[in-house]
């Protein structure tokens, strides 16, 4: 029988665990790790970055040969062009030093529970989409979702 199992795990953890918690999983037949690459984690000052830590989890993940939807994040608000261009920033970078390694790129993730206004959600898109694809043009560059509450408790509705 042919199947696939995938597992999300917050990178601070799979950090944490190394190459045992990868072990682990890769012996429970995991396929696929969802994983994140929080902004505020990697970039120490504008276009520059330390992603030790992504790049043994990318290693690993590669040796395993399990493949990997890399989330995107920030916990900055995202609602304004010099944010936009600096997270556009943030991408490109990772998309280039990735490239070949991960096989989906999930931008943000349920952008509804931030301050982020959906039409901001579409901006950000807009330029983040491009950086990506100009880098791998044949990779997937999916919707981050939204989470299941009624709009009326989104965050950027008590603002």
């Amino acid at each position: 029988m042919n199947r696939l199992l995938g597992m999300a795990v917050p990178d601070n953890e799979l950090a944490a665990g190394g190459d045992t918690r990868l072990n682990t999983m890769q012996r429970w037949g995991t396929q696929t790790i969802r994983t994140d690459c929080r902004m505020e984690h990697v970039m120490t000052a504008l276009g520059r970055f330390d992603r030790s830590a992504t790049d043994r989890l990318m290693d690993g993940c590669r040796s395993r040969r399990m493949r990997v939807l890399l989330v995107l994040g920030c916990g900055m608000l995202m609602d304004n062009p010099a944010a936009r261009t600096q997270f556009r920033t943030f991408a490109e970078a990772a998309a280039i030093r990735y490239k070949g390694k991960v096989a989906w790129w999930e931008i943000l993730h349920e952008a509804n529970m931030t301050y982020l206004r959906p039409a901001s959600y579409a901006l950000l898109l807009r330029v983040v989409y491009p950086a990506i694809k100009a880098v791998q043009p044949k990779a997937a560059v999916i919707y981050g979702g939204n989470a299941s509450i009624p709009s009326e408790k989104a965050a950027w509705r008590r603002r």
